[in-house]
Order: structure tokens, then sequence, then C-alpha cells
């Protein structure tokens, strides 16, 4: 995950880069969401509709830790300063 990027084309849950459209969550009617990716995102509702910010900054932590080869503790700083940021978050 590269959550350091410009933000025009992220999850607005996890942050993932949207670039490819593959990426992409699904509305109810099959149509690509231009918000949310395919993992946060399906058929119109969010895949964990329960999960907490604190939960989805831990898994996003993981993610880049593995992605990027950064300690636990830095991937975890990347994602608590975005995560918050994200559109999902915002009224929570």
């Amino acid at each position: 995950m590269d959550l350091e990027n410009d933000g025009k084309c992220t999850c607005q849950s996890c942050g993932l880069p949207l670039r490819d459209p593959n990426v992409r969550g699904t509305n109810s009617d099959g149509g690509r969401n231009e918000s949310y990716c395919y993992f946060c995102y399906r058929n119109g509702s969010f895949t964990m509709p329960g999960i907490t910010m604190e939960r989805m900054i831990d898994k996003v932590a993981n993610m880049i830790s593995m992605k990027k080869n950064l300690a636990l503790a830095q991937s975890k700083q990347i994602a608590a300063s975005t995560i918050p940021t994200l559109a999902r978050w915002q009224s929570r």
C-alpha cells in the first residue's frame, strides 16, 4: 500500500492507490466505485462494515510492513497518520 501519494486516487477506507480500475470497488449496480477499493467495498456496501478505525490502522500497518519491508512500528505510524484523514473515518 502506498499511502504516501497525492490522495486523489486513494481508497477512502484503507488508503490503497486506485490507479488501476480493476482495484476499484463495485457499486450495487455493478459499476466501479470511484472512492473505495475492491477489498473494502463490493456490491454497494463495505466488506467489513463493523471494522473500527483502530483495527483498519492495524490491518493497513501490517500490509505496509510486508509490502515495503518496514518495521511494524514505522508502518503503524504511517497508517495512523493517514487513515483518520480518509472519508470513511471523518464522521467517526
